[in-house]
């Protein structure tokens, strides 16, 4: 999908990497941003 939106385009962080840091956050994150807004991204690429 990112390869048919963005041509040539390489990301800085595998899938995989981004896959565990969301089931951490999702397990643990609650500890830390209670009720925060967190921006996923501040730019497009």
């Amino acid at each position: 999908m990112l390869e048919a939106a963005f041509p040539g385009y390489e990301s800085p962080v595998m899938a995989f990497e981004m896959g565990k840091y969301v089931a951490d956050f999702a397990r643990t994150g609650h500890k830390f941003f209670n009720g925060k807004v967190l921006p996923v991204a501040v730019t497009t690429p």
